[in-house]
């Protein structure tokens, strides 16, 4: 093997050393949960915003029904569920997570399952695509939501996409 070619090789497996002593503190602090670390940690994200209304059945209070709100971010699953009052209230809090990794485009897939005199009812399904809090509403908190199980989901189209949901609420 000629010098020159000896030389090459060597800078060629001390650059490939330094990529990699360069990577893997980059792929450590993308996992840290420290908020202040990490240069791959990102913004909080918003998977599901918070929200109250009220639940019904062909106009009347849905009392006790029983809410699951289903949420998928990274592959992982969560629900938490809420009982309706008596004039059917309810209430979700908005739920956080951390934007970690180069990620291409957020998405958080929503349900929400609605358990009442023995029947389920879906009154939400879609993909939140903006992380920010109320995208999924078109950026503006919900105000007077109602959700009746009598009634077929329907198409709302939004900014980034589209919910099928029985609920209305004013904008």
């Amino acid at each position: 093997m000629s010098e020159a070619k000896g030389r090459w090789k060597i800078w060629g497996v001390v650059a490939i050393v330094l990529l990699v002593l360069g990577v893997i503190p980059l792929a450590y602090v993308s996992t840290v949960e420290d908020e202040d670390m990490g240069l791959l940690i990102g913004e909080k994200v918003c998977l599901f915003s918070g929200f109250a209304g009220q639940v019904m059945l062909n106009g009347e209070p849905a009392s006790g029904a029983k809410l699951t709100r289903t949420y998928e971010f990274k592959n992982t699953e969560h629900k938490d569920v809420v009982t309706a009052d008596e004039e059917g209230r309810f209430s979700f809090e908005s739920v956080w997570d951390k934007q970690r990794g180069l990620v291409v485009q957020f998405v958080s897939r929503q349900k929400i399952l609605v358990e009442y005199q023995g029947q389920e009812h879906l009154i939400w399904t879609g993909g939140k695509l903006i992380e920010e809090e109320f995208g999924e509403f078109g950026g503006a908190k919900p105000q007077n939501l109602r959700c009746d199980l009598g009634e077929d989901l329907r198409r709302v189209d939004m900014e980034m996409g589209f919910i099928g949901t029985t609920c209305h609420w004013d904008q």
